[in-house]
């Protein structure tokens, strides 16, 4: 849902162009475009196809290029690059949107960040090596799904520098976009094994343990990936034939 405002009553008097001035940005990434244009939801397809994240149109207001042209000049300390900007933990939609009111654009919108559904991945392109900073972010998600800002703590990368591999990686096939903004690795017929085979092997291991045992000794024990393991134990748990105990053990019932 795009928010779409005209120029507030109070404004002082003055022509205001009818063409808008648009924030375009991603429900899992933080960098958003301030831009100008005739056709703000043709200039989103244009960005679209060049993004590996799925972009939304959030706010959209007249002003043309002077209005443009304020923001930009606001919002400087937080450009990143070009016409997009970071404004961290602010929400993107109300600080510029404030501004723009402020300047005498439109009323002042309260709306929620849209979300967009998952991001189906391709085949992966190549192999990741795991000694760079993609690697190891790979082999975090393998263990599960998991925010950006999580990935760069546990792969010791400040958090702003981890969305570019992390977008290199979901290119290439490696990994997926989750709606609620985190990402989940890929897995491929010749990485991992079906997921109902992998129920089987782990309720069969948990019943032959001689008493409660550890995720992490399955994944062992079995020599599958953790990330598989923790989906199979998941699905086992729902269908009640697992039992997670309060120590973190699981024990079959």
């Amino acid at each position: 849902m795009t928010t779409t405002v005209s120029a507030s009553p109070d404004a002082r008097p003055r022509r205001i162009s009818r063409r808008w001035v648009y924030l375009i940005g991603s429900p899992v990434v933080r960098p958003v475009k301030i831009g100008v244009s005739d056709d703000p939801e043709a200039r989103l397809d244009d960005l679209q196809t060049g993004s590996p994240v799925p972009l939304v149109l959030m706010w959209q207001v007249h002003g043309g290029q002077r209005l443009e042209a304020a923001l930009h000049e606001r919002f400087a300390a937080v450009r990143t690059h070009g016409e997009w900007f970071d404004f961290g933990d602010d929400d993107p939609i109300l600080t510029v949107a404030e501004e723009a009111e402020h300047l005498g654009y439109g009323p002042l919108p309260v709306i929620p960040l849209p979300r967009q559904p998952i991001t189906i991945a391709p085949q992966p392109a190549e192999r990741v090596k795991p000694d760079t900073v993609r690697g190891r972010l790979l082999a975090a998600l393998t263990e599960g799904t998991a925010a950006p800002r999580d990935l760069a703590a546990l792969v010791g990368v400040d958090r702003r520098a981890v969305y570019r591999p992390l977008e290199r990686l979901v290119s290439q096939g490696h990994a997926v976009w989750l709606a609620d903004g985190r990402l989940t690795a890929v897995e491929t017929e010749a990485t991992a094994p079906a997921l109902p085979k992998c129920r089987d092997r782990v309720l069969e291991a948990v019943r032959a343990a001689s008493g409660p045992v550890r995720q992490k000794n399955i994944a062992q024990a079995l020599n599958v990936a953790s990330g598989t393991v923790s989906k199979a134990v998941s699905a086992l748990l729902v269908a009640g034939l697992l039992t997670r105990l309060d120590d973190g053990t699981l024990t079959a019932r």
